[in-house]
């Protein structure tokens, strides 16, 4: 069995070589600190996964770079039964690694930009944004990441192994729910279930460290049987859109149409840091509740 000094070697080795890969895979996205800013960067806590975020689009007409895309793109890293569920609902997702493709370069250096020219500052919290984020998740609590404007109406078909449903819905808005489990070896679990909320704004009990607490929030539709779960490391990424046919629920989620006409949108998801580690701190995490409406 290797010594405590054998295994402290091995880390470090390990964590300077994935941040070599990572720092090649770098986004670049954020804005440049102020030099006058002096104050502290906050400190996160050791349950917390920071994570960025960031939405990008092509034409629909663009099939061949699409396919393209997705050539580069680990798909095996869901399983079959899953990868089939989110094909017959339109969707499409996998792994791109720490150093992204060319494609994929390609998209984040044209495509973050709105479509429409308008500033995006004016745009209120709760509406779709092109915008980058960096997100820190506290282990097992639910992240949202806005996936549509607001539909006035909004009607899709969704298929499961059994039949399909129709659905139509008022007042309504794609998201994403997002959770985030560090594993204590630098890697962490990611778990994505696209959502729909809507109607009117309304104060509803929700479970929160043990106890319920009054929110005012919108009515949502969770689609469990598309739920993904897979396992990333330091500046792998994870890219989720639509399938070649835009239909079903990709079609709400990962496609638009406006004045450059129908575009194809594609979800990134890079883990950047996580606090973790069970090496020196093998204390055991304090998992929420899982209460429903959470």
């Amino acid at each position: 069995m290797a010594s405590r000094k054998q295994l402290l070697s091995r880390r470090l080795w390990l964590g300077g070589f994935i941040a070599a890969l990572a720092g090649c895979a770098r986004w670049d996205l954020q804005p440049p600190r102020p030099k006058g800013n002096l104050l502290p960067t906050p400190k996160m806590t050791r349950d917390t996964v920071s994570v960025e975020v960031a939405f990008v689009r092509q034409p629909a007409s663009e099939i061949q770079r699409d396919e393209e895309l997705w050539l580069h793109t680990d798909e095996q890293a869901l399983s079959p039964v899953l990868r089939r569920h989110l094909s017959d609902n339109g969707l499409r997702a996998g792994k791109l690694g720490t150093q992204l493709p060319a494609p994929v370069r390609q998209l984040l250096d044209a495509g973050m930009q709105p479509i429409e020219q308008q500033d995006e500052a004016d745009l209120p919290d709760n509406e779709f944004s092109y915008r980058y984020r960096n997100m820190q998740l506290r282990s097992g609590r639910r992240g949202k990441i806005i996936a549509s404007k607001t539909y006035d109406s909004l009607a899709l078909l969704t298929r499961d192994d059994e039949a399909v449903h129709g659905l139509s819905l008022q007042g309504a808005q794609c998201i994403m729910g997002v959770r985030v489990f560090p594993q204590g070896d630098t890697r962490a679990r990611l778990e994505l279930t696209p959502e729909i909320e809507y109607g009117e704004m309304n104060h509803q009990w929700v479970g929160e460290e043990g106890t319920l607490v009054q929110k005012l929030q919108k009515d949502h539709r969770t689609f469990d049987n598309l739920r993904i779960e897979t396992m990333l490391s330091p500046g792998e990424t994870f890219i989720f859109g639509g399938t070649g046919e835009i239909k079903g629920v990709g079609e709400h989620f990962f496609s638009e149409t406006g004045g450059a006409g129908k575009q194809r949108r594609y979800l990134l998801i890079r883990l950047a840091q996580t606090q973790l580690d069970d090496l020196f701190d093998n204390r055991p995490l304090k998992q929420p509740l899982a209460t429903p409406g959470d």
